[in-house]
């Protein structure tokens, strides 16, 4: 796990806390099909499944510590579209549509990003499930969220 955090009497707790989080949501995690990151409510990924190679295209180790933005390009519309989904998370705990990532290539393709906002002791987290677009029934919840989900105690 790559966070940023200073080790300090105050911060060994909120540490172990995260390892304990990270803990119970590799149970999840690891078999999954869809992408999943856990950000911090910053969106800096903290944590992240191995499908996330296949979905985002980039390599696990260099998606954590990066911001989610990272991955998205630069285009017209993108400035309004990032302020719309961190504005839909921080005052309704979700949001769900489609944004054009980027590839380490550069290359552009469209997935379907399904995230929440979610509290673990106290601690806000932003957890996403992408997948490729187009791709099956784009929003049902799936038996991965619902875990995960569930573990959180936010189901």
């Amino acid at each position: 796990m790559n966070v940023f955090m200073p080790t300090t009497t105050a911060t060994k707790p909120r540490r172990a806390k995260r390892n304990h989080l990270t803990e119970l949501l590799a149970q999840v995690l690891a078999p999954a099909g869809e992408a999943i990151t856990v950000a911090d409510i910053e969106g800096y990924i903290i944590e992240a499944n191995d499908a996330v190679e296949t979905v985002y295209r980039w390599p696990r180790a260099e998606i954590l510590g990066q911001h989610a933005l990272k991955f998205c390009p630069e285009t017209d519309y993108w400035p309004k579209l990032s302020q719309e989904i961190w504005r839909s998370i921080n005052e309704e705990g979700a949001w769900d549509g489609v944004v054009i990532n980027h590839d380490v290539s550069g290359r552009q393709f469209p997935i379907l990003l399904r995230t929440r906002k979610v509290t673990w002791d106290g601690v806000p987290y932003v957890i996403s499930f992408a997948r490729p677009f187009p791709f099956g029934t784009p929003f049902g919840l799936s038996l991965t969220q619902a875990r995960c989900f569930a573990l959180l105690g936010q189901g």
